[in-house]
């Protein structure tokens, strides 16, 4: 028997996207194979946890990628890596630096 574990996310302005998670191959010969095991079940959840929060994450940082003056696009200097922590292990993660904006640069305004 094949089962695969897998996550749908809705977003408002994008199109459903599937993530895979986890596939279990497993024969089902005597009852005490009947379930997941710990093992499985801590790597599905690990799974989980990281397409939520990578997900999360690019939706936070696509809204703050914009001049809150002006709203045009930041342009990104580089990346700096993250490290989010959870019940389920860890979520290795980038994050962008951003350049100012020109209008914050010429008003002296500069608001994170």
């Amino acid at each position: 028997m094949k089962i695969t574990i897998q996550v749908l996310i809705e977003g408002t302005d994008a199109l459903p996207l599937t993530v895979p998670i986890q596939t279990i191959h497993r024969s089902c010969d005597r009852v005490e194979e009947v379930g997941t095991l710990t093992a499985e079940a801590k790597s599905i959840l690990k799974g989980l946890e990281e397409s939520v929060v990578r997900r999360q994450l690019a939706e936070y940082l696509a809204a703050k990628r914009s001049c809150p003056h002006c709203q045009r696009s930041r342009a990104i200097k580089g990346y700096h890596p993250l490290r989010f922590r959870s019940p389920y292990g860890d979520v290795s993660l980038r994050s962008p630096r951003w350049y100012r904006c020109a209008c914050e640069a010429a008003t002296g305004r500069i608001k994170a």
